[in-house]
């Protein structure tokens, strides 16, 4: 795919959707959780094949490190700014 002139773009395949639907772990290191869990409380409810539940952890960041494997923590953790 290009773009401007024929400057290359990145593309990536879309996943295959689960077959069944997930539980997905939150973990929340900033104290945000208090004004996001209606949204995703919401998107489980409107999307029962997709989503199962949602688990919610709320954690400092050090201890939410300290869970996540050495892979996670190179290429899957993402720490916004404010919360280090």
């Amino acid at each position: 795919m290009l773009g401007r002139g024929t400057t290359p773009i990145a593309t990536a395949q879309v996943p295959a959707m689960p077959k069944s639907p997930v539980t997905i772990n939150v973990v929340d290191v900033a104290g945000d959780l208090a004004l996001t869990q209606d949204a995703f409380d919401l998107h489980a409810k409107r999307h029962p094949n997709v989503v199962a539940k949602f688990n919610f952890t709320k954690a400092g960041l050090l201890i939410a490190l300290r869970f996540a494997n050495p892979t996670q923590r190179v290429s899957r953790v993402k720490v916004h700014p404010r919360a280090a």
